[in-house]
C-alpha cells in the first residue's frame, strides 16, 4: 500500500503555513492562525501555542516532511528546535484566503483612519469620516500591499486622492511650537514667516526663552526644520501639538478660555443663598408659646347638649344672634313634619288591618 494512499495521510485543516527557502529547497512549518503574528510581536512567549506540530515539511498540504539530511545541509545543525526557530521568525507566512481578506480590510481600514485625521474637507473645512475616506479609495480603485506600513501607504494615498478633481481634500495644518533662543529671533524671524500659515502667539516663557506657536502646512515642515537645524545648530526646539482645525488655538489658549468661562460661571452665582422653607416646617413652640392658644379642657356633662334652653344659651355664648321667636318657628316647623309621618304611619296600618 502506498504511503501517500487517502488512508495513511493525516490533513492538517485550520493551518496557517510559515515557508523558508533554502538553497534550493523548501522547509515549511504548520502554526495556528494568527499566532504567528502574536509570537513575532512579543505578544505570545510558549511556542507550543503557536506550532500544531514539531514536524519541519517540506509540503505541508500533501504532508511530506524534510529529510533529515537535508536539514543538517542547509542548517549546519541537526537541531529541530533551533530550525524551527528560525523558520518561525525568518520564514513568510502563507495566508489562506479569509486570512488575507481580513488582513487586507484591516489594513484598509487603518489607512483611512490615519488618511481622516491628516486631512480636511476644502468645502466645510472639517475632518472627512472613516466611511467616507474608504468610498473615495474604492472609487479610485486603490490597492494596498500588505507587506507596507499603514503610515507610509496612508501618505500615498492622500497624493492619491488629492490628484483626483472632483475630490475637495486637502492636507489640514499642523500647529507647533518653536522655542528658540532670544538672541537669533530678529536674524531668523523673516525666514520663519515665509513658511508659516499663521502665528497664533509669540512670547517670553518664565525662563527667558522665546516661544512662537504657530499653524503651518505639512509640506513646509521638513523646510522649516531644515532651515532652524542650518542657522540656529542646536539654539533651538520644535514641537508639534496636534492638526491644527478652524478655530482651534494652543493648549495654553484652550486652557485659558476654559479658565475663564468657568470663573464667569463661579460668578454668577450669589454669595449667599436664602434657605428655602419647607412647607410642612412645623412652628417652634419654645418662641411662641405666648401667642398659642391653648387647649379647652371640658368634661363629657359640658359638651352633651340635651335641651333647647341649653342649645340656645350656647349659641349666645358663642356670639350668634339666635333669637326665641327664631328657635320657636324652626321648632314648631320640625313639631309639624314628625306630626304629618305618624299621621301616615297609622293611616298605613289602619289600611293593613282592614284588608
Amino acid at each position: 500500500m502506498s504511503i501517500f494512499t487517502p488512508i495513511n495521510q493525516k490533513r492538517l485543516t485550520n493551518v496557517s503555513v510559515v515557508r523558508l527557502k533554502k538553497n534550493g529547497n523548501r522547509y515549511e512549518i504548520a502554526c495556528y492562525p494568527n499566532k504567528v503574528h502574536a509570537w513575532r510581536e512579543n505578544l505570545e512567549k510558549n511556542i507550543d501555542e503557536v506550532l500544531q506540530t514539531q514536524e519541519i515539511f517540506s509540503n505541508v498540504s500533501k504532508g511530506q516532511l524534510a529529510t533529515k539530511s537535508d536539514i543538517f545541509r542547509d542548517f549546519d545543525t541537526d537541531d529541530i528546535n533551533a530550525v524551527l526557530l528560525q523558520i518561525l521568525n525568518d520564514g513568510e507566512i502563507q495566508f489562506t484566503g479569509k486570512e488575507r481578506k481580513m488582513e487586507n480590510q484591516n489594513m484598509y481600514r487603518d489607512v483611512a483612519k490615519i488618511v481622516s485625521e491628516k486631512c480636511i474637507n476644502l468645502e466645510t473645512n472639517r475632518a472627512f469620516t472613516v466611511t467616507m475616506i474608504e468610498k473615495m479609495m474604492k472609487d479610485c480603485h486603490i490597492n494596498l500591499q500588505p507587506k507596507k506600513s499603514a503610515k507610509q501607504q496612508a501618505l500615498e494615498v492622500i497624493k492619491q486622492l488629492r490628484a483626483v478633481e472632483g475630490f475637495k481634500i486637502a492636507p489640514s495644518m499642523m500647529e507647533i511650537l518653536i522655542s528658540l533662543d532670544p538672541k537669533l529671533v530678529d536674524a531668523l524671524s523673516p525666514n520663519v514667516l515665509k513658511l508659516v500659515h499663521q502665528i497664533i502667539r509669540q512670547e517670553r516663557n518664565s525662563e527667558g526663552i522665546f516661544e512662537l506657536a504657530a499653524i503651518i502646512e505639512p509640506d513646509n515642515y521638513h523646510a522649516l526644520l531644515n532651515m532652524l537645524e542650518e542657522q540656529a545648530k542646536n539654539r533651538f526646539c520644535i514641537e508639534i501639538i496636534g492638526p491644527a482645525w478652524p478655530g482651534d488655538t494652543t493648549r495654553g489658549r484652550q486652557a485659558a478660555a476654559r479658565s475663564k468661562q468657568l470663573k464667569k460661571t463661579h460668578d454668577s452665582i450669589p454669595e449667599s443663598v436664602p434657605e428655602s422653607v419647607s412647607p410642612r416646617t412645623l412652628p417652634d413652640v419654645t418662641e411662641n408659646s405666648a401667642e398659642l392658644v391653648q387647649p379647652v379642657s371640658a368634661s363629657v356633662d359640658d359638651l352633651l347638649v340635651t335641651s333647647p334652653s341649653s342649645i340656645q344659651e350656647s349659641k349666645k355664648a358663642a356670639g350668634n344672634d339666635f333669637e326665641d321667636d327664631d328657635y320657636d318657628s324652626f321648632a314648631g316647623r320640625r313639631a309639624a313634619r314628625q306630626n304629618k309621618r305618624k299621621g301616615r304611619k297609622k293611616a298605613a296600618a289602619a289600611a293593613a288591618s282592614a284588608v
